[in-house]
């Protein structure tokens, strides 16, 4: 038992560690270019940022969510097979994602009425291959529990990022789509780094390629859906405001969302500890031990996020000027209205993962379409109207409906496991993995 205590809690540390080094790089590429670029600059970095995200979304819900939950082997061996296949799984998608943001490139340079936007997302039909592989290669780590290697690979990834950037600015000549060739080019050689020294943990049998998917997509569409919904809700903020009010008030914008994100370093670790841990749970230990990760999750988390918004209510405003400049100055009431809605929506973080756990991401899904809604017929009123502040209601409300949606379905879904009155059988072997592993819902089968 000592063994396995220390053993969660230093995977646990170097997961920590890692997305530190993740979320403090992105922080900080964002630092440059608003101190040494414009408003402008940065708005259309975060507009080219939210493709990037939802096209990251899009491969986490369909390929590497499923790996996670399909992967664990209680003898702690790798599926060199499987992982080969979602290695191709990832390949392909890149390759739609190339030819999908060529066409909105060409679209954007003759249509679009914001200025630069063109330029942004021909960059990232160069660079986007590189940054998913990236990514996969980093939730991939965490699934085998190997954060050490992460942690190396984005320690380069971010050495080579900042240091060009700040080059970039030296010659005058950074930009928002400068940004992105830039960390195309830092993600590139991170990801063959890594893919070199592990090739040896993939093995290509395109015979079982198509049925691996077919795998991943019976457990995943729901992700999918749920992760594009999220994606999207989260992602047309900016797009709202600078239609509206221009790059310069999705700059605001984005700086205040910096101050609310100071715990991404806690959060994303935390979630990519927490997934592995509540499927190996779950996989084990059935429901009691699965709802004993989910009930100790959500304490921990409310306790932290109460210190962390006390701490932004009073000090936000000063931050930001702090950080990103004087142009930033006036705006605590848009940080504590985006702080309140982290907080709503950090809570339920050990809901997600038992929902995924007990395959159940349709309830995910559900949840986030109301957040969706929430958003077409509040949130953009009010970005129209209200500007960034208005915007920082949108998602509150979002979070808050969302939230509250998440919580009513997990402890009915508890409660029917408890009671064996509706429970779902599931089939229980020795290796949850993708071969031998069968999961009957019949409850929310379509």
């Amino acid at each position: 038992m000592n063994h396995l205590s220390w053993e969660t809690a230093s995977t646990g540390l170097a997961t920590v560690i890692d997305q530190t080094i993740v979320s403090g790089t992105s922080f900080c590429l964002s630092v440059i270019i608003a101190r040494r670029g414009s408003k402008e600059e940065l708005g259309l970095y975060v507009l080219g940022l939210s493709i990037v995200l939802f096209a990251l979304g899009l491969q986490n819900s369909l390929i590497i969510m499923p790996y996670i939950f399909y992967s664990p082997r209680q003898d702690g061996r790798i599926d060199v097979r499987y992982a080969g296949s979602t290695l191709i799984h990832a390949c392909g998608l890149s390759i739609i994602g190339v030819m999908v943001l060529v066409a909105a490139a060409g679209t954007a340079s003759r249509l679009s009425r914001i200025s630069g936007l063109g330029n942004v997302i021909w960059a990232l039909a160069g660079v986007i291959t590189f940054i998913l592989l990236r990514e996969y290669a980093r939730r991939v780590c965490f699934a085998w529990r190997q954060p050490s290697n992460a942690i190396v690979m984005d320690l380069l990834g971010a050495i080579a990022q900042i240091s060009g950037l700040l080059f970039l600015a030296h010659l005058r000549l950074l930009s928002a789509a400068a940004a992105f060739w830039m960390t195309g080019i830092a993600f590139g050689f991170a990801a063959l780094w890594w893919f070199g020294s592990q090739r040896k943990n993939f093995e290509a049998d395109w015979s079982k390629v198509k049925s691996d998917f077919g795998l991943n997509w019976s457990f995943g569409k729901w992700i999918v859906a749920g992760g594009l919904v999220y994606s999207a809700r989260s992602s047309l903020y900016p797009w709202f405001l600078a239609s509206f009010h221009g790059t310069a008030a999705t700059a605001t914008f984005e700086a205040c969302m910096g101050m609310t994100l100071f715990t991404n370093p806690f959060f994303l670790a935390f979630s990519n500890f927490l997934g592995p841990k509540a499927a190996h749970n779950f996989a084990n230990g059935g429901i009691v031990a699965l709802r004993r990760v989910v009930s100790k999750t959500t304490v921990l988390v409310s306790a932290f996020m109460a210190i962390f918004a006390v701490s932004i209510l009073i000090f936000g405003d000063r931050l930001v000027v702090l950080i990103y400049g004087n142009q930033y100055a006036g705006s605590g009431a848009i940080i504590s209205v985006l702080v309140f809605g982290l907080v709503a929506g950090a809570v339920t973080l050990g809901f997600d993962a038992g929902l995924y756990a007990m395959n159940r991401p349709n309830v995910i899904f559900h949840a986030n379409v109301l957040g969706l809604c929430i958003t077409l017929l509040f949130g953009f009123w009010m970005a129209k109207y209200y500007g960034p502040l208005g915007a920082a209601y949108g998602l509150l409300v979002a979070s808050i409906v969302t939230s509250i949606s998440k919580y009513f379905s997990f402890s009915r879904i508890i409660k029917d496991f408890a009671t064996k009155e509706t429970a779902p059988e599931v089939s229980r072997v020795e290796c949850f993995g993708p071969e031998p592993v069968q999961i009957v819902d019949a409850a929310t089968e379509d």
